[in-house]
């Protein structure tokens, strides 16, 4: 059976020159799923890294692997992706490679659809070990039916069909910009939630199916300036500002 939950993780990301002017150089971290996901927003642990810098140079910082490991392997950066046109076959094709570009491919893409197939009901309270639960099903899955799109595979297990939260889940909305940067657990797991964040956005914005790469990099740039000058904000709300219909 296909475990995404086996996924390494590397301390070292890919010479990927344009990502890293982007990004400016920032260090670099790596992200994957699993039990780790489980966090408590309330707590606040500030790292050593932390300490005398800027709010927006940790912020990028975190997010910089995860622009380079889950997004360049999607597409040329200049070329918007249309998230309907990749086939079951592709994602299975990228987990059996076992690269880690080829497995952030897959992390990032079943993240944003995670978002994207998030209900109403839901709204932004997030279950991480459900998901990835879904994560798992859905490559197998498509392992068993490659010629069916991922979107429409993903939706058979998250949305309606993910069980009703457990004491787990936790709601974004009370995820501070603040608590990005001082919660270690938060820290870890800023790159899937701003690829869920931003799969949510695009189906409330009138249900697009199109990634774009430069205003994705862009609207996270923006995020952080926003996150620094207004570090008791909610995550979802810096989000809204630069991911909602109207940015």
């Amino acid at each position: 059976m296909y475990r995404i939950d086996e996924f390494s993780r590397s301390t070292q990301a890919p010479s990927v020159t344009v990502l890293r002017a982007i990004i400016n150089l920032y260090e670099l971290t790596s992200f994957g799923w699993g039990s780790s996901h489980v966090f408590d927003p309330h707590a606040a642990s500030v790292g050593g890294f932390i300490r005398g810098r800027s709010m927006k140079s940790v912020f990028l910082s975190v997010l910089s692997s995860f622009l380079i490991w889950a997004i360049f392997p999607l597409a040329a950066l200049a070329d918007p992706i249309d998230v309907s046109t990749i086939s079951c076959e592709r994602l299975v094709s990228a987990y059996e490679a076992k690269t880690p570009s080829d497995l952030s491919f897959v992390n990032g893409i079943l993240n944003w659809m995670g978002g994207y197939h998030a209900t109403a009901e839901q709204g932004t309270v997030v279950d991480w070990d459900k998901l990835s639960d879904a994560f798992n099903k859905t490559v197998v899955f498509c392992s068993e039916h490659p010629g069916i799109g991922v979107l429409s595979a993903s939706e058979k297990f998250m949305g309606d069909n993910i069980d009703d939260a457990s004491p787990q889940s936790y709601d974004l909305a009370i995820v501070t910009c603040e608590t990005v940067l001082t919660n270690k657990d938060v820290i870890k797991n800023i790159g899937d939630t701003f690829m869920w964040l931003a799969g949510y956005h695009a189906s409330y914005n009138n249900g697009s199916t199109i990634l774009d790469i430069e205003k994705f990099v862009k609207q996270t740039s923006d995020i952080a300036e926003y996150c620094e000058a207004n570090p008791k904000a909610s995550l979802v709300t810096a989000a809204e500002k630069f991911m909602g219909e109207n940015d």
